[in-house]
């Protein structure tokens, strides 16, 4: 039998989930309102969320503009607009202002939107766009925080578990919007291409691998059971110097993942053939680094979902719980995602219980072998 970590706090989700949903379906008399597909021509698409969060939604924006030819916009929180700038199917890009609920009200007003799916159901969100006159209003899941989820015409039910790819694509589907060969996808621009190739020059770098251990707030205690330890990390760099041409990029995150990188090039034999990162690209700019990279090795992070977006080979560190929901989409050729449980694992016969540390418990072994698989796939094509 086993126990998985979070499993109370997962149970209680769904719960909340449910009576949200219900809460929607009884008070929220939008839902009545008939959609007409043939006046969708402006649709706004929102998202608040971390970077891996708003990759996975990029099929919804090729679904869109397959099913109804119109002009997208995509709301933001700043910093993340690099993620969609360079998209052929974006027409344009908008800052949420967290600040300046009136600024974004009259900014989405003046833009005269048919349609606006909200990947996060929030009431706020929702309120103002409702208010822009937004005939057509889409709700995703949602949370606690952003209740209650009314002032939307339609809403999604994501109670069953899927890759997280697939639960975007539901919302479009309610719109009539299908994309049958989903794929996510990231663009880079001319410009920031020629910086990183300049960067390569300056620091006499053909070939490089990336490893990026580091992931939003990392030094808090209860999001250490996403680190893989330093020492295993050294491991695996020293022995990818030691028997390739390869050099290896050390960290490509904030400047505030130094002291995690530092502490992993303490351990590392060869320091002329790793060059430390942290905080020196912007995400634009990252997003051509990893498209000029072999291969990437990440904890479960945005990074990775770049990284898949890209083609790129990658070996993705994550806890066997958010395998399902958050595994990188893309080819499974070029992905593997070593995987362990986390949480405690009961047996009867004899009776015993163990807990089971999660990725910290991936050796480095399995990280070798993932890399030799993945770089001898490519050689073949």
């Amino acid at each position: 039998m086993n126990i998985p970590y979070g499993l109370v706090r997962e149970g209680l989700k769904k719960i909340y989930l449910i009576l949200d949903y219900i809460f929607w379906l009884i008070f929220d008399f939008s839902k009545f309102k008939k959609i007409k597909k043939e006046r969708i021509k402006k649709v706004l698409l929102i998202h608040q969320g971390v970077v891996g969060e708003l990759i996975v939604t990029t099929p919804v924006i090729k679904a869109l503009k397959d099913n109804f030819n119109c002009d997208i916009s995509y709301m933001v929180n700043p910093g993340k607009e690099p993620l969609f700038i360079n998209n052929p199917y974006i027409s344009e890009v908008l800052t949420f202002d967290e600040n300046n609920f009136k600024k974004n009200l009259e900014t989405i007003r003046s833009k005269n939107f048919d349609l606006t799916i909200l990947f996060q159901a929030h009431f706020k969100l929702a309120k103002m766009c409702w208010k822009a006159g937004i005939p057509y209003r889409i709700g995703g899941f949602s949370g606690f925080k952003r209740s209650p989820s009314i002032f939307f015409t339609r809403r999604f039910f994501p109670i069953v578990r899927k890759n997280t790819v697939l639960k975007n694509l539901e919302l479009a589907e309610i719109v009539g919007a299908k994309n049958i060969n989903p794929k996510i996808e990231v663009f880079s621009s001319k410009n920031d291409d020629l910086k990183i190739k300049k960067f390569l020059r300056k620091n006499k770098i053909e070939e490089f691998i990336i490893v990026h251990p580091g992931f939003g707030d990392w030094e808090k205690k209860n999001a250490n059971y996403r680190l893989w330890p330093v020492k295993k990390y050294s491991e695996f760099i020293n022995s990818i110097i030691k028997n390739s041409k390869f050099k290896v990029i050390l960290g490509i995150g904030k400047i505030s993942e130094k002291p995690l990188t530092s502490r992993i090039l303490e351990h590392v034999w060869f320091k002329n053939k790793v060059i430390e990162c942290s905080g020196l690209f912007d995400l634009a700019e990252l997003i051509s680094l990893i498209k000029h990279s072999k291969l990437v090795l990440a904890p479960d992070t945005g990074i990775s979902h770049i990284t898949s977006a890209l083609g790129i080979p990658l070996i993705n560190l994550i806890n066997s719980e958010n395998l399902k929901e958050w595994a990188p989409w893309g080819d499974s050729k070029k992905i593997i995602n070593i995987n362990k449980h986390l949480g405690y694992q009961i047996t009867f016969f004899p009776p015993k219980i163990t807990f089971s540390e999660g990725i910290k418990s991936i050796s480095v072994e399995e990280v070798l072998k993932a890399y030799n698989f993945l770089l001898k796939n490519e050689k073949k094509h």
